[in-house]
């Protein structure tokens, strides 16, 4: 199988539709048969699973993983991943629309230069969504505060690449899960995401181990997507996904063993 596409969903209602027709029209448009939609539901209580459902009925290729409580990212991506059995995978949020994406010329690419390539990703206003990072630290993340508590934006954008968007393919830091297209051989070389982490930054460790194993993170504008981010974690600023939030930075930062410069796990740009 060439591409297996992984999704969680959780109450996610308004938005699986869209993402699983693009996937389908998509994979039409670029005349691939060989590929399957494999998606993990955590516990939702909406219509998910009957939208689910119904596109099963419609197209065999999707597959349904039904959990009885929300186990976050990392169990659950893990859970198809390992049972996922395409050469690519295709990690993508729920709420993700592709808008254009030559499949083989993506292929060819990590055939040629193994990665994580990451959609350019545009929000529901039109703009580009700042979806590539430099590696955090404590400082970038402690600039962070008084937005996420006060709204004030002054200090929050340390980890900001300066020229952002990019015109064409870059090696970056990291970028965010919302559509990753990788090579399966990664979970033998780079292993699945750490379950450590429940909700956030498990991207960004990825990423870093990634970085680790000696291969880029890149930022592939060839790939567009609609992201209608939800931005949970700013939602309500001390809610349990939030909090949740926190202790897997501490832990990220325990774990790689740095809080002020991560330019020793950089790989060398090409």
């Amino acid at each position: 199988m060439l591409l297996s596409f992984v999704i969680l969903t959780w109450n996610s209602e308004g938005v699986i539709e869209d993402t699983i027709e693009s996937i389908i029209s998509f994979m039409q448009l670029n005349s691939i048969d060989d590929y399957e939609v494999f998606v993990v539901d955590n516990a939702s209580t909406d219509r998910t699973i009957g939208i689910l459902e119904e596109h099963i009925r419609k197209n065999g290729r999707i597959r349904l993983r039904r959990l009885d409580s929300n186990k976050g990212t990392t169990v659950s991506r893990n859970l198809a991943l390992r049972e996922a059995q395409g050469d690519f995978m295709c990690i993508m949020d729920s709420d993700v629309i592709i808008k254009k994406w030559n499949v083989a010329r993506s292929v060819d690419f990590l055939t040629q230069n193994p990665a994580i390539i990451a959609a350019k990703l545009i929000l529901p206003d039109g703009s580009v969504q700042n979806s590539v990072k430099k590696f955090p630290t404590f400082i970038s993340k402690l600039m962070k505060l008084p937005k996420i508590f006060l709204g004030w934006d002054t200090f929050a954008k340390l980890d900001f690449y300066k020229d952002f968007p990019f015109n064409s393919i870059k090696d970056v830091d990291t970028a965010i899960s919302a559509f990753w297209l990788l090579p399966a051989s990664f979970l033998e070389r780079v292993g699945l995401l750490d379950e450590n982490i429940f909700y956030s930054p498990e991207d960004v460790d990825y990423c870093m181990r990634v970085h680790e194993a000696g291969f880029p993170v890149c930022y592939y504008p060839e790939i567009e997507c609609v992201h209608i981010t939800q931005q949970i974690t700013h939602r309500r600023r001390l809610s349990r996904i939030s909090l949740s939030h926190l202790r897997g930075l501490a832990y990220y930062f325990r774990k790689h063993r740095y809080l002020f410069s991560a330019s020793r796990f950089r790989t060398p740009e090409r």
